[in-house]
């Protein structure tokens, strides 16, 4: 131990005394570890961190698939649950819970929350407790059973500071009163669960009948012994004998189990993990080749010192010993800064992220692990090969050395060119996925949503059905808001739909059409609109009439469809005058008015869907959305809350963005994902361009002696260039040829993040393959010019 202590000393003293040396090793390891710190901690989060249920492993979630329409839902319909429920075997017990919002008053201000609607039985299977008062009972989610609920831990702390008097309190929601009757564990609180204020029974649904309405989200526990092979069988089976009962709305539907965490989470984003995870492999190992370098050049410089310490009687373990703990030292150094790093980073996420759960990414005592690990593992990579090569100089060789250095050059030539072609292909790679993340960026940052997103303010506003209890209640209080808006001299037009247009995702729904087989349905978003809502929105009307005030209740039915279910639906046929219906096979025939154009995908990248508009005065809903054009959204806003205080003191509205801030919130996620990927590959180049001119200097300069012979000999600088670049091209064209392959395969399995990009973007591959040709030729040259232009007796007197 004395031994080591003493060694550590004289690494700490080495340190201090070459503090360039010292300082480019160190931030060098740092960014590699920061950046797989930061990295760590989303695995961590999304695939490491237990979830807060009991036996996570054996918990399922009940997914709906359509192959024929190419649509696959985590959900289930109610009537289906209730079906499935009552005939499964391998599943104990299933559980089912939906989302959405509701009108929280008598207590304050009143406040829109999100409330999740779950089966009384929830909580048990999940394993969840509460931390005062008590859980749902059996019969209260019976139909008619008294209003209870249940608050979350986060918002019982932020509107009722963790007051224990809530409990038993009752208070209106949605304008039915109701009961608080406990308040939930908080470790529930986590990913979209964290955004949930309030729990309730769901008993909403159990009148519900619409099979089409594929909202709930099941979950189940595996009997023991059976496998998730054996519940998708069983749900398979189960799904078609609900398609031949029920062949209008389940025809073509199946269903399956998947894990619970690959419900929660996405498939996706053990991929897009996966692919983070390999980039920082790739990065940590270009900063070890790149300190590698620096350390064989600095150990050519204590050869000699080595030499005296072996002569003196230092044994060749006590020499790597020295050099390995000199090597640990930089790495715990460059971990360090590593981890001040990623905390800043994680920090500065936060901060432009606007989803909750970038809140618990946090460096916790895995990614501490992880990282500590790195540290450790670094030293062998970077330190072990210049250790060994001075323990195994002989000492008379390298005292007595004033000519040849033909063994000790050869050794270290041959990895200095190795680490070259490391370098340069391990960055080529990487710069390939950078270049893709960022032109993604740069595509969603100008991307067409099929509308013009500025000047357009966008509002939620729920109506409570305790409130405006049939339709006309509710069309008096849309119109009377949609009037109100019109009025003001800042407000162009002003309509109100059921969604947010593009970042909502529009209902969906079955359109059958007039003079097909019933079975000939297609599957379309649909979104109830006013008669304002094109000119609002700003789209374009290629063909008919927009609706106007007259399409009501009692008037003729109509329906706008968009460019691209006429094209898909009509193939070339004027639409204009065609019969659909929505739905259902009973529902009324609806005359195409209209063909306006396309908006974009939710899936941002593919074609636009297709889209159906129904008049909001003939398929009314509680659930609204105001858009208003308008270049003063912040006095628009004020007379909005003035009038909303007027007509319905109680009732709130919320969410109120312009568009621009939606899109800039919504595409958050997106932006971190390739930011990540593009820092991947720009810390790669960085790395890489140091590391290549120090590698290439130093191979240089081992030859300074030979390049002085030669042109002694009647070489010319023309020659010695030749000679220098000529090595250097070829390493540089194997190097990239061994990054390009890498890069797309790379490039290919990211390919589900990219938007308007291929995965072999031409634009991407030249410019990588340009900038680290560029890069790799001024790293050659360079150092090749020098030793060019020396004086051939100079040269031959280098030592």
């Amino acid at each position: 131990m004395s031994e080591i202590v003493r060694e550590l000393r004289h690494g700490l003293r080495q340190l201090k005394t070459h503090p360039s040396h010292s300082a480019v090793v160190v931030v060098t390891l740092g960014l590699a570890i920061g950046l797989s710190a930061v990295v760590f901690s989303f695995v961590s989060f999304f695939l490491l961190r237990p979830l807060p249920v009991r036996d996570e492993k054996t918990m399922v979630i009940i997914r709906s698939t359509n192959v024929t329409q190419s649509m696959m839902r985590p959900r289930v319909s109610y009537p289906d649950f209730v079906d499935y429920k009552a005939a499964t075997k391998t599943i104990e017990e299933l559980v089912a819970l939906t989302t959405g919002t509701g009108t929280f008053t008598g207590h304050g201000e009143a406040r829109r929350v999100a409330v999740a609607e779950a089966t009384q039985s929830l909580f048990r299977v999940w394993g969840l407790g509460v931390v005062a008062g008590r859980g749902f009972e059996a019969g209260e989610d019976a139909k008619g059973a008294g209003p209870v609920m249940i608050l979350s831990h986060g918002y019982w702390s932020r509107e009722f500071g963790k007051d224990a008097g809530a409990v038993g309190g009752t208070f209106n929601l949605d304008g039915r009163p109701t009961t608080v009757v406990g308040i939930l564990d908080p470790k529930i609180e986590i990913g979209r669960f964290s955004e949930v204020d309030v729990w309730t029974p769901l008993q909403s649904r159990l009148a519900g009948d619409d099979r089409q309405r594929r909202d709930l989200t099941v979950t189940g526990r595996r009997k023991s012994g059976v496998t998730l092979e054996q519940v998708n069988a069983e749900f398979q089976t189960l799904a078609a004998g609900l398609s031949k009962e029920h062949p209008e709305t389940n025809r073509g539907w199946t269903a399956g189990a998947i894990p619970l965490r690959d419900g929660l989470f996405g498939t996706g984003t053990a991929v897009i993990l996966s692919l983070l995870s390999v980039g920082i492999c790739l990065v940590f190992a270009v900063a070890c080749a790149n300190v590698a370098g620096v350390m064989l050049a600095r150990a050519t410089t204590r050869e000699k010192e080595m030499a005296v310490r072996l002569s003196l009687g230092a044994s060749q373990n006590r020499i790597i010993l020295q050099l390995v703990i000199e090597a640990a030292v930089l790495s715990v150094l460059g971990a360090a800064l590593g981890l001040v790093l990623a905390q800043g980073s994680l920090l500065y996420m936060r901060a432009v992220a606007f989803e909750q759960f970038y809140e618990l990414v946090r460096i916790d005592s895995s990614v501490l692990g992880a990282s500590l690990l790195l540290a450790l593992v670094a030293p062998v990579l970077f330190g072990l090969a210049p250790a060994l090569q001075m323990a195994r100089n002989a000492p008379s060789g390298s005292l007595h050395d004033t000519g040849s250095r033909s063994g000790t050059s050869g050794r270290v030539g041959r990895s200095r060119r190795g680490l070259v072609l490391l370098q340069i292909g391990l960055a080529t790679a990487l710069l390939i996925v950078s270049g893709l993340a960022v032109r993604t960026a740069v595509v969603l940052r100008h991307f067409d949503f099929g509308f013009p997103v500025a000047d357009l303010l966008t509002v939620r506003v729920d109506l409570a059905e305790g409130r405006y209890p049939d339709d006309a209640s509710v069309l008096r209080r849309v119109d009377g808001l949609v009037s109100a808006m019109s009025a003001l001299p800042q407000v162009a037009s002003v309509a109100a739909g059921t969604e947010r247009p593009v970042f909502d995702g529009a209902r969906m729904a079955d359109l059958r059409f007039e003079g097909r087989p019933e079975q000939d349905a297609r599957r379309a978003a649909l979104t109830s609109v006013t008669a304002d809502y094109v000119r609002a929105l700003g789209l374009r009307l290629k063909a008919g009439r927009t609706f106007q005030a007259t399409d009501t209740a009692e008037s003729a039915k109509v329906v706008l469809v968009n460019e691209a279910l006429a094209a898909r639906d009509f193939s070339g046929k004027d639409p204009l005058g065609a019969r659909i219906k929505l739905s259902s096979a009973n529902a009324p025939w609806l005359a195409v008015a209209g063909v306006v154009s396309n908006i974009a995908n939710p899936n941002l990248g593919e074609a636009p869907a297709p889209q159906a508009y129904v008049p909001f005065a003939q398929r009314p809903d509680r659930s609204i959305v105001l858009l208003v054009r308008t270049a003063a959204a912040a006095e628009v806003l004020t007379a909005l809350r003035s009038t909303m205080r007027t007509l319905d003191p109680d009732q709130p509205i919320y969410d109120t963005k312009t568009m621009e801030q939606v899109a800039w919130e919504e595409l958050a996620s997106n932006r971190i994902i390739t930011g990540l990927f593009a820092a991947l590959g720009l810390v790669a180049l960085a790395l890489a361009a140091v590391g290549l001119y120090g590698l290439t200097a130093f191979l240089v300069a081992q030859r300074t002696r030979e390049i002085g012979v030669r042109m002694a000999l009647g070489a010319t600088v023309r020659d010695v260039l030749t000679l220098v670049l000529g090595q250097g091209a070829r390493l540089t064209v194997a190097g990239l040829t061994i990054g390009l392959v890498l890069g797309l395969l790379l490039g290919r399995a990211m390919a589900s993040i990219l938007v308007g990009v291929s995965p072999s973007d031409p634009l991407t591959l030249a410019f990588t393959l340009t900038t680290l040709g560029l890069a790799a030729g001024l790293a050659h040259w360079i150092p090749a010019r020098r030793a060019a232009t020396i004086n051939p007796v100079d040269a031959l007197r280098h030592d």
